[in-house]
């Protein structure tokens, strides 16, 4: 991300262009993610990436925001083995638990979009500068929770080992 932002500025100071970084709800403060703590870890430095970032850049007219989605309806966990009906399953008892979902459903690609275009379009966003968008349907306002959702799609894929009671 680093690299590509560092490649892009050059340009983006001629065309007064957007950086949208893409993240996710693990990498905020309350997001600790025993699941994949190398993910939740990355994620976090991404952010303060685009945090540091924005300040610099938007001195050139560059302005450096990112997205941060919760659980989203991909197929990431399909390409790790689970079936179509595991996966089905699994965003429905998440999205019927309101300790990982508050709003009661996994999000789509298309709302993570949206929100890309929305900070990618200056009329629209043009004094948001270094923020983190959060896309997670409310998950994050009780962060700790929703690793149990990530920690059950991990389970069902055999990804990670059973924890002894």
């Amino acid at each position: 991300v680093l690299r590509l932002c560092q490649l892009a500025y050059p340009h983006l100071i001629k065309t007064q262009g957007e950086i949208v970084n893409v993240s996710s709800v693990t990498g905020l403060n309350n997001g600790a993610s025993a699941p994949f703590p190398f993910y939740s870890v990355s994620k976090a430095a991404q952010d303060q990436l685009t945090r540091n970032l924005a300040i610099y850049y938007i001195k050139k007219g560059v302005r450096v925001n990112s997205v941060n989605p919760g659980i989203i309806s991909t197929n990431i966990v399909q390409r790790q083995g689970l079936s179509d009906e595991a996966v089905k399953q699994g965003e429905e008892q998440i999205g019927a638990s309101a300790s990982c979902v508050p709003c009661g459903r996994a999000g789509t690609p298309d709302e993570i979009a949206e929100a890309i275009l929305f900070l990618a379009d200056r009329k629209r966003s043009s004094y948001i500068v270094g923020h983190q968008l959060v896309v997670d349907g409310g998950s994050s306002l009780h962060m700790p929770l929703i690793a149990d959702g990530y920690r059950m799609f991990a389970d069902m894929a055999g990804a990670l080992p059973k924890q002894k009671a």
